[in-house]
């Protein structure tokens, strides 16, 4: 195949929950690439239908591997760019549930991490 089509992903920057942690961007159940707090970044990919979400990568710091974002579904085509936010699903703006979000995603099953199409 060959890859005549991009994705170009934004991570929101958020600041201090998840800063340290990359996730993985996961293209049709296979990890083709990382993403930093607040970086904008691209994939070359073939055109056609796709499965896309984003995870949080393990390491020492992170929640566990299982964190993921709900998949996208698309269809690109042949020099298409296609766009996507990517973040996490928590108000960051309360310093409490800033801190105590980890503990609190333990408890439910709501989607720690968001990807949506702009």
């Amino acid at each position: 195949m060959i890859k005549n089509a991009t994705i170009t992903l934004q991570r929101e920057k958020v600041i201090p929950l998840y800063m340290l942690n990359k996730f993985e961007v996961v293209l049709d159940d296979k990890e083709i690439g990382e993403i930093s707090n607040g970086e904008n970044k691209s994939f070359k990919i073939d055109s056609g239908k796709h499965t896309l979400f984003v995870k949080i990568a393990y390491d020492l710091i992170s929640a566990p591997k299982n964190e993921y974002s709900e998949p996208i579904e698309f269809i690109i085509k042949e020099k298409q760019n296609m766009n996507f936010d990517c973040g996490v699903n928590v108000d960051t703006s309360n310093i409490l549930i800033t801190i105590l979000s980890p503990i609190l995603s333990m408890l439910t099953k709501d989607k720690k991490l968001y990807l949506k199409k702009e």
